[in-house]
């Protein structure tokens, strides 16, 4: 399972940067053009491709066309399911940020772009310290398709 962060508020502090799991490849963290060919090189050279590649993008983000870009060439360029992690909840709270309103817009973005699935399917719950969300979802994925 690779990780990648997308313009994530904490970027530095975020479980994905310091995930020890054995199941998770974190790819790095996207900020700029520069990192976003670098992700995306990091991703071709993944042999054997991972089996799903997750996407962490913050909930206090507007989605734009740029994110809608990277997560369209993302879904381009691997034959793995690409999976959307909304995450820090909290701060768009702070923000006093419509959770409904902008989930609806990430859910959008994504079926735009072509991914495989969103996650958390409610966006009450999207502040996520370890990556357990995320093998728990795996792990259901694969029980459906046995």
């Amino acid at each position: 399972m690779a990780l990648v962060g997308f313009e994530l508020e904490h970027a530095r502090d975020h479980w994905i940067q310091n995930t020890r799991h054995p199941r998770c490849i974190p790819l790095g963290q996207v900020d700029d053009r520069h990192t976003r060919r670098d992700i995306l090189a990091a991703l071709a050279a993944q042999d054997p491709i991972p089996s799903v590649v997750v996407v962490v993008c913050s909930l206090a983000r507007t989605p734009d066309r740029s994110t809608e870009g990277f997560l369209a060439d993302l879904r381009s360029r691997t034959t793995a399911p690409v999976w959307l992690l909304l995450d820090e909840a909290s701060i768009a709270r702070g923000r006093e940020i419509d959770l409904e309103a902008r989930y609806r817009a990430w859910q959008a973005l994504s079926e735009r772009a072509c991914l495989d699935r969103l996650l958390p399917d409610d966006p009450a719950q999207a502040d996520h310290r370890d990556a357990q969300i995320l093998l728990d979802a795996f792990d259901h994925t694969k029980d459906h398709a046995s």
